[in-house]
């Protein structure tokens, strides 16, 4: 059985939660940013990458279906969610790393209408979940591969 730390489902996050692990297989759903800061704050997601991810689509799902009239007012909305998110485990780098990222979205395309901008924050937070999967899959071979090869003791 394979399981899904996190999943983006359209309309929320849904989260493995890990502190009832390994007895009980039991997922949370985040709809907000306060959410997801209350998931990453309590534990329910762990792992400096899953807690980048989901911090990623915190940020996207603090504009989804809002209507801004401006990007800059996107990213006014996504500077005060990022420092939030940040508050919740200052010390996590991959938080801040993929906040900033999503954030680098907002300014490298000030210039475009605002729900051009959520789509391709909606792009970015995809691309982040791909390349941290990309990133377990190496692991995975490169262990396994180990495994195979390491002589036995």
């Amino acid at each position: 059985m394979e399981f899904r730390t996190l999943e983006f489902t359209g309309h929320g996050l849904r989260l493995l939660d890990q502190t009832r692990l390994p007895q009980t297989v039991q997922y949370v759903d985040c709809h907000t940013p306060s959410d997801v800061y209350q998931a990453i704050r309590t534990l329910v997601v762990r792992g400096a990458p899953a807690i980048g991810v989901a911090a990623g689509y915190a940020m996207a799902l603090a504009v989804k279906g809002k209507a801004f009239s401006s990007t800059n007012d996107v990213a006014k909305a996504l500077e005060n969610t990022a420092a939030y998110l940040k508050s919740a485990r200052p010390t996590a780098v991959n938080l801040a790393w993929a906040v900033g990222r999503m954030l680098a979205v907002v300014r490298q395309h000030v210039a475009d209408h605002p729900e051009q901008v959520i789509c391709l924050l909606d792009a970015e937070v995809a691309r982040i979940e791909d390349e941290d999967r990309q990133m377990c899959r190496k692991i995975e071979n490169t262990a396994s591969h180990l495994c195979r090869t390491a002589p036995p003791s």
